[in-house]
């Protein structure tokens, strides 16, 4: 065999097995690629797993937002591919901006698409200019408020309880990245959440556990169509320019960052679910609602940890405002601002918080409340006029409360004989068999002669010493007789018109009722 003959053949046999390799490696990336695809199509499964019995016997479908772009895409080819097994009903909504010039044509693609599959499709449309400008944050933060505003109308039009998203493993990268950046609490540092019931809707992200890429493997598996949004090649977003500068050199020395990072959000997310149930707690230990109006006890919350007062305060906030339109955005400063108050030793002041809301400390409870409300005016006390209640056996007297006629105080006269005793408290009064006392609202530069005490005391410093908020003081009922102040019920009792030994009559006048000031600053009646 000549030289040339044995060089052929052994440049034949190295091409061969280069092609042996070639296709060994061709038939192993085959494998994964199927891999990769199978945990999209599995994740979905799982979440479907968790509701499809349910939604089956009600009858509920679920809708599945497509934008058209290749995650929503799989998504609903996933939810599709698995219909036998699930046997759930589909829908689907496009929400169509009307920002883009490819707008129509992707609304398009996506009815196409769903027509294909063998589903219903609604493509609501939208515009920011119905979003009144007073209420207007910025381009994305308003889209985003519109297109969920859509979905729930769709939702309610379909009779559906779920909504399905196509939030990734890198969506989460980037939200975390972009909340550490603009700075969260360690709810925030959480994450995207796979499940999140907001609104009667429960809002399901069963892509979470995989990445972009997987996404993409799924889709040229199946040969899947999608349309791109030409936006998010622009940097000039925060998120894009995290998606397209920050997070490719972080996986240059982290190539599973995806895979961490979701691996660490399911940790903080199941702390931050322990923290949660114990700031429910504080929050109703030290916290109540009456309405549009929330009442803090300072006390009882400085005796919280601090990071649940701020939960504590953040769920009494999101609580007040959870029907607003739309509810404010509260962030840890507006947290902090309320807490602040709690801790400080001043016994007033206050912070103006977004939409219209007022926090205002009053001695030891804060106030949250509409801006102006439960302020009582000078000319709202006038309208009562003073009383000359009549004494008797059994006789009442009803009394309004500072700024709502419906939650006053109620007081009742009883006769008294000697053998009685003088046991009582500070809403209980002693006086001799008088036809008549005057009760009436305050006056400026009032006065009284305290018992115990010599000379006389400003009716401000009686409030003030007993810490009561200044918007009840004016309309706090004055017992007296010939112009001199004998009672603040609760408060203070005078050294005049007292019972001698010599009265073997008189009268016994109790404090049945007393409006629910929210704030234990005093002992209710029938205690000492």
């Amino acid at each position: 065999m000549t030289a040339a003959r044995r060089a052929g053949w052994y440049h034949e046999d190295i091409r061969y097995r280069a092609k042996r390799r070639e296709s060994t490696v061709s038939t192993r990336s085959g494998a994964s690629e199927m891999t990769r695809a199978r945990a999209v199509l599995a994740a979905v499964r799982a979440m479907c797993r968790t509701f499809m019995d349910k939604d089956r016997m009600a009858a509920k479908p679920w809708l599945v937002a497509v934008s058209g772009g290749v995650d929503s895409v799989v998504l609903l080819h996933t939810l599709c591919t698995l219909r036998p097994w699930h046997q759930v009903p589909i829908a689907v909504v496009h929400v169509h901006h009307g920002l883009r010039a490819a707008a129509d044509e992707e609304a398009r693609f996506v009815e196409g698409l769903c027509r294909r599959l063998g589903v219903d499709c609604s493509v609501q449309r939208v515009s920011l200019e119905s979003i009144p400008p007073q209420e207007r944050r910025g381009l994305e933060a308003d889209a985003r408020r519109v297109r969920r505003e859509a979905i729930v109308r769709t939702a309610e039009a379909v009779g559906a309880e779920r909504v399905w998203l196509a939030h990734h493993a890198d969506d989460q990268v980037e939200t975390i990245l972009l909340r550490l950046i603009r700075g969260a609490s360690l709810e925030g540092l959480s994450g995207i959440r796979p499940q999140v019931r907001i609104g009667g809707l429960t809002w399901l992200r069963p892509l979470l556990p995989v990445t972009r890429a997987d996404i993409a493997r799924y889709a040229a598996v199946h040969g899947l169509d999608h349309v791109e949004d030409e936006s998010n090649q622009s940097v000039d977003p925060l998120r894009n320019f995290l998606r397209l500068e920050i997070i490719p050199r972080l996986k240059e020395r982290q190539p599973s960052l995806a895979q961490t990072v979701a691996e660490t959000s399911r940790v903080i997310q199941a702390e931050d679910l322990h923290l949660a149930e114990e700031a429910q707690a504080v929050f109703r230990r030290a916290i109540t609602l009456s309405g549009a109006r929330g009442v803090i006890d300072v006390p009882t919350l400085r005796e919280a940890p601090v990071a649940l007062q701020r939960r504590a305060i953040k769920i009494l906030l999101y609580c007040l405002t959870s029907k607003g339109s739309p509810s404010p955005d509260w962030t840890f400063a507006h947290v902090e601002s309320v807490r602040l108050l709690c801790v400080r030793n001043a016994p007033s002041g206050f912070v103006d918080l977004p939409g219209g809301w007022r926090a205002e400390r009053r001695y030891h409870r804060i106030v949250v409340e509409p801006a102006g409300a439960g302020r009582t005016a000078p000319d709202s006390v006038r309208r009562f006029e003073p009383i000359r209640w009549m004494l008797a056996d059994g006789a009442t007297l009803d009394w309004p409360g500072a700024g709502d006629e419906g939650a006053g105080w109620r007081f009742v006269c009883r006769r008294w004989s000697a053998g009685d005793g003088l046991q009582g408290s500070r809403w209980t009064l002693f006086i001799p068999r008088w036809p008549f006392l005057d009760v009436r609202p305050g006056e400026t530069g009032e006065r009284i002669a305290p018992l115990g005490m010599t000379g006389t005391k400003k009716l401000q410093d009686v409030f003030v010493d007993a810490k009561v908020p200044r918007e009840l003081r004016a309309a706090w009922p004055r017992f007296a007789r010939m112009g001199e102040i004998l009672w603040l019920p609760g408060l203070v009792r005078a050294r005049h018109g007292l019972l001698t030994p010599r009265d073997s009559a008189g009268w016994r006048v109790d404090t049945l009722l007393r409006p629910d000031f929210d704030g234990a600053f005093m002992p209710r009646p029938g205690t000492a």
